[in-house]
């Protein structure tokens, strides 16, 4: 993609491909740029577009349960850190971190290399370490915030049952 802005992504659902900017193929060693493009092809390998679009379709659904919102985004966020190990078996811890930071040490708002600084950390640590950060699935105000939708939800269920049971009875 001719753009002088460094970015790559994974785009399509049911043959997706990687998008590379020339603005990132000059920025990065081949080194670099080959563990951008394995890294990429793990969200390939891994449907992960299609992933993002039923993450972001249930949230729509689920606005009024935080906790559930959360948990689809932490599947997502997950990969993120599943692409990055491939990436840096394949070309080594040290390539992968650099061509991360050269992506994330752009202005806001041009580039989408984390969903929030805390996966970018996360995704740092995890690569100049090999240790794993956990990155929260549910936080304690999302987890009470749901409490009123999932008490409603485990009664419909309860009623379902009943009244399934009370129909089955002769």
């Amino acid at each position: 993609m001719i753009d002088s802005a460094p970015y790559a992504f994974t785009i399509g659902f049911r043959r997706p491909c990687v998008v590379v900017s020339r603005g990132l193929s000059a920025a990065l060693t081949i080194d670099e740029l080959t563990a951008v493009l394995v890294h990429e092809q793990e969200h390939v390998d891994g449907l992960d577009p299609l992933r993002q679009l039923v993450v972001r379709m249930y949230s729509k659904w689920l606005t009024y349960i935080p906790a559930a919102v959360a948990v689809l985004r932490w599947r997502v966020d997950r990969r993120e850190l599943v692409a990055d190990r491939r990436a840096a078996h394949a070309c080594g811890r040290k390539a992968m971190v650099r061509a991360l930071y050269a992506v994330a040490h752009q202005p806001p708002g041009t580039t989408a290399v984390a969903s929030s600084r805390q996966l970018l950390e996360a995704r740092l640590i995890h690569l100049e370490t090999g240790n794993t950060r956990p990155l929260p699935p549910v936080t304690r105000a999302q987890l009470v915030a749901s409490l009123p939708w999932l008490s409603i939800f485990g009664l419909l269920v309860i009623l379902h049952v009943i009244l399934t049971v009370a129909n089955d009875l002769p």
